[in-house]
């Protein structure tokens, strides 16, 4: 009998566990952001390094569609608390917290790294924004709307972020983007990616229902082909491109979801999978679990542009994915290096990297 419960009570209370915050590990959500997290370096790498753009090729293609919103949506997805109960001290300890760990290492790495390439940081903030490091900043505001849409009103909560997300997609639209304001607060960013970041707040609300549909086989299946045919049209036609309503609908919509859903479908129909303790998976969550390092890092160590080999590089696909790939990884480890000394100093590893306070 006591067989038959324990498993039952162990499963109840890692769900008690998730609803109150604590903060328990989903093996393939960490595998999954440390796959998102090394092609963001193989694109950085493929830009800085070779000077091929996004949408340039077709392994840029496939990949540049879904690894932005896709970190966005896990997000969300793991940000959402539904026995939350929200109230003013709350929502200015989690603000504080958000705060220090994506503000902070943000101005920090960002200033030092306009000190060491282009020596002035506020000339340089003034003119382009915060450039590569707007990622963290742009997920603050998110966060911050999340908290004051889940205080204010959490009775039409889908409503509203549903909402906030349809006026980001028009804002984009009509909006003058050579503001300065428009510019040092990344709303060029915040309104593509906030409807992604609401899709895991929403996705986590409803997650039963989410995941059931996200396993569906027919559902897996439509959204392969979808994205696939995305990646056909924009690579292969010029309609994708050229187009103002092709490029937008298919680019920036169809080709963006269904390939956030068909990466994440994949990794959680593969939950036992990364549940395995193999090298593999210990790497590969690692790196999930220190994506804010690497992210502050590995701009410091990428190569610098070598028109030479760019010729080389596109010579084929297969030797694009393969040097870029393995250029990357050697990035993503020695920002890990670079992660643990910083991280060995308490003060340093929680001010500049996140990392929890150590009693």
């Amino acid at each position: 009998m006591s067989l038959h419960i324990i498993p039952n009570v162990s499963k109840e209370m890692e769900n008690f566990n998730n609803e109150i915050g604590t903060k328990v590990r989903i093996k393939y959500i960490d595998a999954l952001r440390g796959f998102t997290m090394i092609l963001v370096v193989v694109q950085h790498i493929l830009v800085f390094t070779f000077g091929i753009q996004p949408y340039d090729t077709a392994f840029s293609n496939i990949f540049v569609t879904f690894r932005m919103p896709m970190f966005f949506f896990i997000s969300g997805y793991i940000a959402y608390k539904a026995a939350m109960v929200w109230n003013k001290q709350l929502y200015i300890k989690n603000i504080k917290k958000k705060a220090i760990v994506q503000l902070i290492p943000t101005a920090f790495f960002f200033i030092l790294f306009c000190f060491c390439n282009y020596q002035n940081p506020v000339s340089f903030f003034i003119e382009y924004g915060l450039s590569g490091y707007w990622f963290t900043f742009v997920l603050f505001e998110m966060f911050i709307i999340f908290y004051s849409v889940s205080m204010l009103n959490k009775k039409y909560f889908d409503s509203i972020v549903v909402a906030l997300s349809v006026t980001g997609i028009i804002m984009l639209v009509f909006m003058k983007q050579d503001e300065n304001w428009w510019i040092w607060l990344s709303m060029k960013n915040l309104c593509k990616y906030f409807q992604f970041f609401a899709l895991g707040l929403i996705a986590k609300k409803y997650n039963d229902k989410f995941l059931s549909i996200v396993k569906n086989d027919s559902f897996k299946a439509l959204m392969i082909i979808v994205f696939i045919l995305c990646i056909v049209l924009v690579t292969r036609t010029s309609w994708g491109t050229d187009s103002f309503i092709g490029k937008n609908v298919i680019r920036s919509l169809l080709i963006r979801y269904s390939g956030l859903l068909v990466v994440f479908s994949f990794f959680v129909n593969k939950e036992k999978f990364f549940s395995k303790e193999n090298k593999f998976n210990s790497c590969i969550q690692f790196i999930g679990k220190r994506t804010l390092d690497i992210y502050l890092i590995h701009y410091f160590l990428i190569p610098p542009l070598q028109d030479s080999m760019t010729a080389f590089i596109n010579s084929s696909v297969i030797t694009e994915v393969v040097v870029s790939t393995l250029i990357a990884l050697i990035v993503v480890g020695m920002s890990l290096l670079i992660s643990e000394v910083i991280r060995s100093s308490n003060l340093l590893g929680h001010y500049l990297l996140g990392a929890k306070l150590k009693n």
